[in-house]
């Protein structure tokens, strides 16, 4: 427990945080760029996708 275990939690959490911005933003551009949708849409769903992804590492790894 204490400040060790905080640390690594902090370092997991803002790693899954950093995978979820580049979630977010491959879906932007996969979506706008490859298929054409727009922007404000694409962006939308690379929200919820990264959303998702956040929480559901997160629950899984950071505060297992």
């Amino acid at each position: 427990g204490g400040m060790a275990q905080f640390l690594t939690r902090l370092g997991k959490f803002n790693l899954v945080s950093l995978a979820g911005l580049v979630v977010n933003m491959a879906v932007l551009w996969t979506l706008t760029s490859v298929f054409g949708v727009y922007y404000l849409l694409s962006n939308l769903a690379g929200i919820a996708i990264a959303t998702l992804w956040n929480y559901i590492v997160n629950f899984w790894w950071t505060w297992k």
